[in-house]
């Protein structure tokens, strides 16, 4: 298939996008820019789930490979909606002792 920033695929042609953890890398300046290609690539009505690591500020953090950023989820949602979404479902995990994670599922607007 393709890269997050060009999937490879025609307009409109996926039932939806699924964005579990693979996101958690992106400069924030460029998340925009995916979120933008996901809303391309994904028909009017079709879906998006985003699996994130979730907190209170948008602050990197050293991870296994790179910097990966905790994305408050209304920050995060902001984005998701501006980029053509609709946010339908929004959670967050706080269970003790591990890092906090957080949910985001949104629907493609016509």
């Amino acid at each position: 298939m393709g890269h997050a920033h060009r999937l490879g695929v025609e307009d409109a042609s996926l039932g939806g996008v699924l964005a579990w953890y693979s996101l958690i890398h992106t400069d924030p300046d460029q998340i925009g820019a995916l979120l933008a290609e996901f809303a391309r690539c994904t028909r009017p009505g079709g879906g998006m789930a985003i699996g994130f690591f979730e907190g209170p500020e948008l602050v990197p953090f050293d991870h296994a490979v790179t910097t990966a950023y905790f994305w408050p989820i209304g920050v995060l949602s902001s984005q998701v909606e501006r980029a053509g979404f609709a946010v339908t479902d929004t959670h967050a995990r706080t269970d003790p002792g591990v890092r906090r994670q957080g949910t985001i599922i949104a629907q493609r607007c016509a």
